[in-house]
């Protein structure tokens, strides 16, 4: 059995004249999830 993690992020800028970009995004890999969860329940 091994472990997984999972990451999110989020940038926010402000372009002066052209307006605000914000970008987000989140990563997760095999075995991530509560303890709760049997490991065959976690993503």
């Amino acid at each position: 059995e091994k472990s997984g993690f999972a990451a999110t992020a989020r940038i926010a800028a402000n372009l002066a004249d052209l307006g605000n970009v914000v970008l987000s995004g989140s990563y997760s890999t095999a075995g991530f999830g509560s303890l709760e969860k049997k490991v065959n329940e976690r993503q």
